[in-house]
Parts: C-alpha cells; sequence; structure tokens
C-alpha cells in the first residue's frame, strides 16, 4: 500500500520548544528542488478526489489529517508556523525510507500486491512525476489483477528473482502503454488458464515499447500466449525467454490490427504447447538472432487471420531444432515443417530468411514450407539435404540466392507443387546454383499448339541468357515441321527469335536439337516468359514426346 508520512496518517506539530503550532503549514516538493509542488494525498487510493491542499495546514490544536504518500517517490518538505517561519526542512522524504523500491509490497507470494504495484504505476505516469521507473524488490508477488504499465512508464525487477504471478481468472498480467518498459522480471502463469502474460495493443494501437531480460513462463490453456502483440508500432523485444506457453508470440488481430516495425533480437522460443511464434499478421518485423527449439508444433507459423498482411517479416540469422516434438522422430515428425507460411483470407504473407540454420536430419521435421507466399526470400539458408526439405506450394516470384555447398544440390532439395511455378524463381548461378530445367510432356497424337514452358524471373544485369531444347520421344514419330523458341513483346534481344532446324525423326532415343547464347540488350527484364511452340502433327503411332527446356545466365 502507499505509505504515510510516520507512522500514524495524523501528526501534531510542535515548534522546536516544544509548543503545539496551530495553523503550521508543510509543504511538499519535489526532491532536489526548492519549491517544485509535488502532491500529497487523505487515501491511501492515491485518486484525484483526495488530494491534499498544498500547503498543507495544521487545525487550531497543531494536527494534520491524514498525508499519504506513493512508494518509490521521493520529496521534499518544508514546515513552517502560521506566520511562515521555518520550522524544520527535510530532503529526501520517501514513505519508506528506501527511495527506489516499491513500498508495501509483500512479495511473499500470500498477499495480493497487484494494488501496491499498480498504485507506484499509476503515480509515476501522473504529470510531474519526479521518477518514471518502478523498482521490484526480488520476491513472488501475487497479483489478483493485470498490472498496467502507464505511458512513459518502466516497471523494472531485479531478474528471474522478481516474479510476477497471476492467480486464477486473471485474463492478462502485464499490459504496457505507449513509451513504456518492462524490464527483469519473471511473469509465472502457472495459476492461470487461458491467458496472456504481456498484452501490447489489445485495446488501443501504442508505441515505441521495450522488452528487455524478461522470462514468461507456463501460460496456458485455449487461446492462451506468452506475448501477444495485437497492434503497435516500434515494439523492440531484448533477451527475453518465451518458454512453455501455449503458443509463446502471437501479433496481429482481425479485430484490432497488425503490429509495425518490431524488433526481436537474441529471444528463445522454446517448448510451447502449440507454436513457437504465429505471425498472423506483422509489417516490417525482423528476427533477429533467435531460437525456436523443441516447440510441440511449428517453430513460426505465418498463418495470417482474414484480410491481415505478413509484409516484410524477416528472420536474420536464426536457429530452428527439435520443433514438432509432440511427435515422435521419425516419418510422422518428417512430414511436418518447422518455419511455415500458409495464406489465407485476403492478405498477403511476404517472408525473408537470412542466414538462417535448420538443425535437421532425415528423422525429425523438414525446414521450410510456403503455400501462397509472395516474393519470398531465401538467401544462405542451412537445411538437410533431401528431396522437398524445402517445399515451395502455390506460391510465387521468389527468390533463392547464396546456396550453401553443405545443402548439396539446389534441385535435389527444393521441391515445387501444387500451383507453385517453379520458374519463378531466380536462380544465382553465379554462386554455383544448378538451373531449374523445366519440362512438358505431351502424349499422343499433337497438333498446332502453344505451351508456356518456363516463367523465369532473371534480374542479373550483364549476364547472357543461354537457352537450350532437347527433344526426346518414343517409338513409331514422325516429327514434319519446325520447332522454335520465341520471346514475348516487349523483350528486346539481339535476335527476336530462337530458331532450330527441323527436327528429323530416329525410332527411338533423342536429338540435341540446338543451343544459342544471345545477349538481353537494354534493361534485364524483370520476368523473361519463353513460349515453345511446335507446328504440325506426330504421326500414328508415336506415343508420346517430352520437351525439355534450359533457361540459364551464363
Amino acid at each position: 500500500m502507499p505509505g504515510v508520512l510516520a507512522p500514524v496518517a495524523r501528526q501534531r506539530v510542535f515548534t522546536d520548544l516544544g509548543v503545539v503550532a496551530p495553523g503550521a503549514k508543510l509543504y511538499t516538493f519535489v526532491s532536489g528542488t526548492p519549491a517544485t509542488p509535488l502532491p500529497t494525498w487523505s487515501n491511501p487510493d492515491l485518486a484525484a478526489i483526495h488530494l491534499n491542499a498544498n500547503p498543507i495546514v495544521a487545525s487550531a490544536g497543531g494536527l494534520f489529517g491524514p498525508i499519504y504518500l506513493p512508494p518509490n517517490v521521493a520529496y521534499h518538505f518544508v514546515l513552517t508556523d502560521a506566520l511562515g517561519l521555518p520550522i524544520w526542512d527535510q530532503d529526501p522524504v520517501t514513505a519508506d525510507g528506501t527511495g527506489g523500491t516499491v513500498s508495501g509490497a509483500v512479495g511473499d507470494g500470500i498477499v495480493d500486491d497487484a494494488p501496491t504495484i499498480q498504485a507506484a504505476l499509476t503515480y509515476a505516469g501522473t504529470v510531474g512525476a519526479p521518477s518514471t521507473v518502478v523498482q521490484l524488490a526480488a520476491g513472488t508477488f501475487k497479483l489478483g489483477s493485470t498490472l498496467t504499465v502507464p505511458d512513459n512508464v518502466t516497471l523494472r525487477g531485479q531478474g528471474i528473482t522478481s516474479i510476477l504471478k497471476p492467480i486464477a481468472g486473471v485474463t492478462t498480467c502485464v499490459t504496457l502503454g505507449g513509451a513504456a518498459t518492462l524490464e527483469r522480471v519473471f511473469l509465472d502463469g502457472v495459476n492461470t488458464t487461458s491467458a496472456v502474460g504481456i498484452g501490447i495493443g489489445v485495446v488501443t494501437l501504442v508505441g515505441n515499447l521495450f522488452i528487455r531480460e524478461v522470462e514468461v513462463y507456463r501460460f496456458k490453456g485455449a487461446n492462451a500466449v506468452g506475448l501477444y502483440l495485437s497492434q503497435g508500432v516500434t515494439v523492440a523485444v531484448y533477451d527475453s525467454y518465451f518458454n512453455n506457453n501455449e503458443t509463446n508470440l502471437r501479433t496481429g488481430s482481425a479485430l484490432t490490427g497488425t503490429p509495425t516495425n518490431s524488433i526481436f533480437c537474441n529471444c528463445q522460443f522454446r517448448e510451447a504447447v502449440h507454436r513457437g511464434a504465429w505471425i498472423q499478421g506483422a509489417y516490417s518485423t525482423l528476427f533477429l538472432s533467435c531460437l525456436f527449439e523443441s516447440n510441440a508444433e511449428e517453430g513460426i507459423y505465418f498463418g495470417n487471420a482474414t484480410g491481415l498482411n505478413a509484409l516484410d517479416v524477416r528472420l536474420f540469422d536464426c536457429w530452428f531444432e527439435n520443433n514438432w516434438n509432440s511427435l515422435a522422430l521419425g516419418a510422422l515428425r518428417h512430414a511436418q515443417y518447422e518455419c511455415v507460411v500458409v495464406g489465407a483470407g485476403a492478405g498477403t504473407i511476404r517472408p525473408e530468411l537470412r542466414s538462417c540454420y535448420f538443425n535437421g536430419g532425415a528423422t525429425s521435421a523438414r525446414s521450410i514450407h510456403f503455400t501462397a507466399a509472395v516474393d519470398y526470400l531465401i538467401d544462405h539458408v542451412k537445411v538437410f539435404n533431401e528431396a522437398a526439405n524445402i517445399l515451395i506450394d502455390g506460391s510465387n516470384f521468389g527468390t533463392f540466392t547464396n546456396w550453401p555447398s553443405q545443402n548439396g544440390g539446389y534441385a535435389s532439395t527444393v521441391s515445387f507443387a501444387g500451383t507453385a511455378i517453379a520458374s519463378n524463381v531466380q536462380a544465382s548461378v553465379e554462386d554455383g546454383w544448378t538451373p531449374w530445367v523445366p519440362a512438358v510432356t505431351a502424349v499422343g497424337a499433337m497438333t498446332t499448339t502453344a505451351v508456356v514452358v518456363s516463367r523465369a524471373k532473371y534480374k542479373v544485369v550483364g549476364k547472357l541468357l543461354h537457352v537450350s531444347l532437347y527433344v526426346t520421344w518414343t517409338i513409331g514419330g514422325v516429327l514434319n515441321t519446325n520447332v522454335s523458341l520465341t520471346l514475348p513483346a516487349g523483350v528486346v534481344v539481339a535476335t527476336d527469335q530462337f530458331t532450330y532446324a527441323p527436327c528429323h525423326v530416329i525410332d527411338a532415343g533423342g536429338l540435341f536439337v540446338g543451343g544459342t547464347v544471345r545477349p538481353i540488350v537494354g534493361p534485364t527484364p524483370d520476368k523473361l516468359q519463353v513460349y515453345l511452340v511446335g507446328f504440325g502433327n506426330w504421326a500414328a503411332g508415336g506415343s508420346g514426346v517430352a520437351i525439355n527446356l534450359t533457361c540459364e545466365l551464363v
């Protein structure tokens, strides 16, 4: 509770000669200042209706009314007689003499400390408060209600020894206002059900928040979250540990909005009952040197709520290991992925992974599965070398670059499925990549047709485009026409058409039709559509043909 002046709330004033001083005046100023007023209260609730006058004037019997001081605040007291002659001057004066730690908070895990801590936080957020930092001592602080850290206020503990422990029925342990800071505290949700450890922007938009050296633990039950970043602008989370919550982190809400410009630096998301992190919506969010480990499901999951976007969500230098540990090592776990994008609703998901490491193997979860991702980037990401360890399903316009040699062959690790267009991927050949070789197969008779074989995205200025065509067939086919490669309108090349000689039939096997190198002149096209056009007929008896086209920057 807020402290009182000494040891009872009412004081009788005497002069130095021991004479009662009727009408004496007590002036209360900010510590360290000669005359900057600082209020006191007549009630421990510190409500505005209970503010004392300043100065406080003693009765005819020399008695002051109740004088309550907020914890964690230092005063300068000046006492005079009724005529203004000095009696006493003291600086500093505090409720309990500590001048820095919340007074009245017991920290024994039995007494509800929420009212005491909240009173200190509320006062620190008032205009003219001498300090905006509220300090917690070591102890287990039972919370019967949510703590709200006001705008521009810091709640700082002593590390893992300062434990905030909400009781059953508390829906959120701590909420933060604008420019608020939460530092060096341990939030334990063991007594809660379906609660949130830290809630940001759940009701209104907030910005410029900081969370440092915080551990959030055991917030479980349906929809429970360790950190719920609903909406916010410029939220920074450093050196924090989210462990064994239902979901350790969730961002965005279809009801409230999308967070923007957030950073998670050197954070750990471990042992969640479900996901390590769930990105429903986010703009310009960075995970830097974070660990996603031993979660029951995905390490990180991008699944946007209806209408929300997850744009420019970047994972740099992050580590993934042992996720999907709710499943035994083997085929069941190996069918899952640690980093997953599932586009939904009307929103767009655009993820970016750089210098990340997936510590997987033949029996652990695979690495990356993107569905309905757009303009994704996978740059120098280490994964286990096997087919479909990276699966791109229904995603477009992505870029792979700086393919690590220890991954093995690009083509043997990255797989495309569903509606994914593999040739929408830019391959960085100069870094030793194996270029993708698209293929189209025609079975039986084929009349005049045009088939889009490849849509490739090339952006490397000064490179040459090497296009080659290889035709194979089964027995009995007779090809009686030319086969040509043409470029779409608007793309300028040294020669506007690649033309090959007629393909003459032999009974079985294959014929290399030709290869040529043509420089692209002018600006390098952002998209290059290559059409394969065949005219004529396959003679009766031809059972099939395979047409393979290779596009490569050289």
